[in-house]
């Protein structure tokens, strides 16, 4: 009973960890058997008939229960189809003869003449009992009895079919046992032999036989958890100096240290970790090749008839033993006596084997899981660098690779500026610098598309590439440049220039044949040395364009070196620049002059805004000095803000202090009137100041009208809707306002002071008085600028000009001055 217990208690704990059905059920058996045990106990002690009656009927019923429950313990077991039918079946008799037996007169085993028997057992104990005739029901308590252990012996067939011998083994013992036993207690029954029930015996022996077995399980288990545990460990420590140690070496060196952590891991006598070659894959080249632990000579194997060749077929190759007379024609294997090889596929990221990881031995060699998930994890290592390896130079020629030109691109170009830069001063050598631009190349794919351009730029590049050289690095620059880098230049810089400049002509004027078109190049070229004349690598190839610029000056298809003198003039208008943008943002250095425009007697008519720039440290900066930088870097729309802004605040002060007030003319730059916010932010400082729009006329050049003619004209009559003058500045300079001076919406013509200062020349003097005459018959009004001595004035005034603006009259002035200027002459 004891046994029974503690069968159960284990049962039930390996039940709940392998979570089995049938486990469960072997439970509740060793439970009933435990009872019977305890009944057939009581059974054999009893004192009287009818305590001894009570005790059979529970011992029968026990029986009775015990067979579903062990049918359907060992069919769940060997997974039965019909184990759960088959069981709910048995349940239903076993409940039948159970309620049969307890509600009527009816007993499972006996049926009539029944007395109780007292005996002395062979161990010499005192034993009850009882006997009498057998029922009617006992033969079929018998039957289903010996079909159940039936059922049992069919279960064994099954086990030994699923390869559980053991537990079929032990099936089989316990039927014959379970044979036995029962002999036994039919022999007690019949009063023939001196023993006690002893049937839940096989059951028990079975119970204790299967907890052994389980224990013994762990046993091995944990043994096996243990041993893994253990590779585990080593596995681990392999990977974790694989990741510690190659967090940051070069490819070379990650090959070495990756070859030498395997040695460690799995003493091979030789491991190669190899590349194959691409293009032609009967043979491998080794990256790293390790012999008993030391770096060997790198060196190529054949593929054809080793077993790398089957490896590199995305295959994991593991010869135990005999490797060198499987393959005899692997030249390596038989002069280093190889007796086990152990290979593993290097893939790419198409799963395709680019390489081949190698383990090679002098002895016979079965490799374990450890080494072989290690080979796995290594071998995905090492295939992982060659991605990204190859990736890396795939990225750097694309980096540094111009497709359409085949040469370097210009990416390139700066890093050896770089490096020549750098060796030269180390060297106290030059270096020279070279930018070649084709001449009018735009015409070309103008004329025949952007295709035959790309197709000439190619051609022309093929030819630089074979003029490039160790010492001449010759790469693309941009669109239409090239470019060449000229190492350690010697001798009288011009000889050097020249002679590479008549190779380069001549190289590139040799017309290009696309289809069935000649095309024929000229180009310029502009030259640096540095560090000699340029001692700022940045400044390199700028100083070569301005070197071109200079050459396409002199007439195109020319040669130039670069004149440090420009460099200095850069650096001004740079510096320049910076300090304007200074000037915009600080109080004192920016102002607004005021110069008269009036009538040939003199009276105020209005006046022009000029800006004038006092720089702290530079002095008096003048306008024609600044305004074109301004252009250059952008400054120019919050100049022309500033601008507008301080007129309009000017105007509205002169209105609140109740002074005249005279039309301000503001010059406007073509780059502010391009700017689509332009009209919207002269309403918006209108605006805010309070002014009305007559107060204000905008100055514009020819230039800044005739970029976008048909824009010019919807943004003239916006202005002029909203009531602000338009006065056309410089006319006459330019070269095509005659033919849009129609379509402008204009109210000014102002007469530029180059006509004015000629004026005693007779040419000019028609000019102007054409100019006039044009602005008389458009209804324009007509300003003379520049107008210095009173023999202008006259010629003017009998030309019909109307107003007048110029030193004669009135110079710049404050906004004080000017306003003092205009109350005197009204008092006159």
């Amino acid at each position: 009973m004891t046994l029974n217990l503690m069968c159960a208690v284990l049962i039930f704990l390996s039940g709940v960890h392998q979570r089995q059905v049938y486990l469960f059920s072997l439970v509740v058996l060793n439970i009933v058997i435990f009872f019977f045990h305890l009944i057939s106990w009581k059974l054999h002690t009893a004192i009287n008939l009818a305590e001894a009656m009570t005790y059979s009927d529970i011992h029968s019923g026990l029986v009775l229960l015990a067979i579903p429950i062990i049918f359907f313990t060992f069919s769940r077991w060997c997974e039965f189809k019909y184990s759960n039918s088959l069981t709910i079946l048995l349940i239903v008799i076993v409940a039948t003869l159970l309620a049969v037996s307890s509600f009527t007169s009816y007993s499972i085993r006996y049926d009539e003449s029944i007395k109780l028997v007292n005996y002395k057992s062979i161990f010499n104990d005192n034993v009850a009992l009882l006997s009498g005739v057998k029922s009617n029901i006992s033969m079929l308590f018998y039957g289903i009895t010996f079909v159940t252990w039936g059922c049992l012996l069919l279960f064994a067939i099954k086990f030994y079919k699923q390869q559980q011998s053991v537990v079929a083994s032990a099936l089989v013992l316990l039927l014959i046992t379970q044979g036995s036993v029962s002999y036994v207690g039919y022999k007690i029954d019949q009063l023939e032999l001196a023993l006690f029930y002893i049937g839940g015996l096989p059951l028990t022996v079975f119970s204790v036989f299967y907890t052994l077995l389980i224990f013994s399980s762990y046993k091995q288990k944990s043994a096996s958890l243990f041993n893994e545990k253990q590779s585990n460990l080593h596995l681990q420590q392999a990977i974790t100096k694989l990741a510690e140690g190659l967090s940051s070496i070069d490819s070379r060196h990650f090959y070495e240290e990756i070859a030498k952590i395997l040695y460690d891991f799995s003493k091979a006598n030789y491991i190669l970790i190899s590349t194959i070659k691409q293009r032609e894959q009967r043979c491998i080249d080794t990256l790293v090749a390790l012999k008993d632990g030391q770096i060997i000579n790198n060196f190529s194997y054949a593929l054809c008839g080793s077993p790398c060749e089957i490896v590199a077929s995305n295959e994991i190759c593991i010869y135990s033993d005999n490797v060198a007379s499987l393959f005899p024609e692997d030249k390596m294997l038989n002069d280093e006596s190889i007796v086990s090889y152990i290979g593993s596929p290097l893939l790419d990221e198409s799963n395709n084997a680019v390489g081949v990881l190698a383990l090679l031995y002098n002895h016979a060699y079965k490799p374990n899981s450890d080494l072989l998930n290690a080979m796995k994890v290594f071998s995905s290592r090492a295939g992982s660098e060659i991605r990204r390896s190859n990736l890396q130079k795939r990225l750097e020629r694309m980096a540094y690779f111009d497709y359409e030109s085949k040469l370097p691109n210009r990416a390139r170009l700066l890093e050896v500026i770089n490096e020549k830069y750098i060796e030269c001063k180390k060297n106290n050598t030059n270096a020279m610098f070279m930018l070649i631009d084709l001449d009018c190349f735009g015409d070309i794919n103008r004329k025949y598309g952007d295709d035959v351009g790309d197709q000439v730029i190619r051609q022309l590049g093929l030819r630089l590439g074979h003029y490039s050289s160790k010492d001449k690095f010759i790469a693309r620059n941009s669109g239409d440049e090239f470019a060449m880098v000229l190492s350690n230049v010697k001798g009288k810089t011009s000889s050097v220039l020249n002679v590479h400049w008549q190779a380069i002509k001549a190289i590139l004027s040799e017309p290009c044949i696309v289809g069935e078109r000649q095309i024929k190049i000229k180009c310029s070229m502009g030259a640096v040395l540095f560090p000699a004349q340029i001692d700022n690598r940045f400044d390199v190839i700028s100083s070569a364009e301005h070197a071109i610029f200079r050459a396409k000056e002199s007439g195109r298809n020319q040669c130039a070196l670069f004149d440090p003198d420009i460099l200095a003039k850069i650096d001004f208008q740079k510096e320049l620049a910076a300090d304007l943008a200074q000037a915009l943002n600080s109080d004192g250095q920016l102002s607004i002059a005021y110069q008269a425009k009036v009538t040939a007697q003199g009276e105020v008519i209005g006046s022009e805004a000029l800006i004038r720039w006092q720089h702290p440290q530079k002095g008096n900066i003048l306008p024609s000095e600044f305004i074109d930088i301004a252009e250059d870097c952008g400054l120019i729309h919050a100049l022309g803000r500033w601008v507008t802004n301080e007129v309009c605040k000017q105007i509205r002060q002169w209105i609140n202090d109740d002074k005249p007030v005279y039309k301000v003319s503001i010059n406007i730059a073509a780059m502010q009137f391009d700017n689509p916010d332009f009209i919207a932010f002269i309403c918006r400082t209108l605006e805010q100041y309070q002014l009305a729009s007559k107060y204000i006329e905008i100055e514009l050049t020819e230039s800044g009208l005739l970029t976008d003619i048909t824009r010019a004209v919807s943004n003239l009559n916006k202005l002029r809707n909203i009531g602000i003058s338009i006065a056309l500045d410089d006319f006459g300079t330019g070269y095509s306002s005659l033919s849009y001076l129609q379509d402008l919406p204009l109210d000014v013509l102002k007469i530029d002071k180059s006509f004015i200062d000629n004026l005693s020349q007779a040419r000019s003097a028609e000019l102007v008085r054409s100019i006039i005459s044009i602005g008389s018959h458009m209804n324009l009004i007509t300003v003379a600028e520049g107008t210095e001595n009173i023999e202008q004035v006259n010629a003017l005034k009998a030309m019909g000009c109307d107003y007048f603006q110029g030193f004669y009259f009135c110079k710049p002035l404050s906004a004080d001055e000017f306003m003092n200027y205009c109350i005197n002459i009204k008092k006159r």
